[in-house]
């Protein structure tokens, strides 16, 4: 039962990243546009640097995406310890503490593929998004909307969570 009410909450997460109106124009946009000005800061940087010290830095930061990856994936893995020792399973850990262990392990792995892709603006936003305290505010905040949202159908979290998904929405 709470796997399901768990599962509601993620789908809610994966439902507000989905394009809709203006946010899928700016992703259309974003996806043509990203491209270009990775090539733009590539060329000047590899003019100003050297070609061979450019492809360095590329790789200095592809090998880091990879750290972050390892250093996330053991992070995860001792919290999910701690909640199994805490609650028994996983299944009876709040929705709420869930929902932040997951967009945080959720926007590692996005830093991960902007580290791990080629290009000095994804790799800037890829490090800002493996900063742990950006991770915390991207997390709280998510809780924070459910919260709201929860609390606008005058529940909890775990509550609202739990009715979505015996309505099957």
């Amino acid at each position: 039962m709470v796997t399901g009410i768990r599962s509601a909450a993620l789908q809610e997460i994966q439902g507000s990243l989905r394009p809709t109106g203006m946010k899928k124009w700016f992703w259309i946009l974003f996806a043509v546009f990203l491209p270009v000005a990775e090539v733009g800061v590539f060329v000047v940087v590899s003019r100003a640097i050297g070609l061979w010290m450019t492809l360095a830095i590329v790789g200095v930061s592809a090998t880091c995406g990879v750290c972050i990856l390892i250093r996330s994936a053991l992070r995860i893995e001792r919290e999910g310890d701690e909640l199994k020792e805490r609650y028994g399973k996983m299944e009876d850990a709040p929705t709420s503490q869930m929902l932040v262990v997951g967009t945080e392990w959720m926007y590692s792995i996005i830093a991960v593929l902007c580290l791990l892709s080629p290009g000095f603006l994804s790799d800037l936003f890829g490090l800002l998004l493996s900063l742990p305290g950006v991770k915390k505010s991207i997390g709280k905040a998510s809780l924070l909307k459910a919260q709201v949202e929860a609390g606008q159908h005058g529940m909890g979290v775990d509550e609202y969570y739990r009715k979505k998904r015996l309505e099957g929405r």
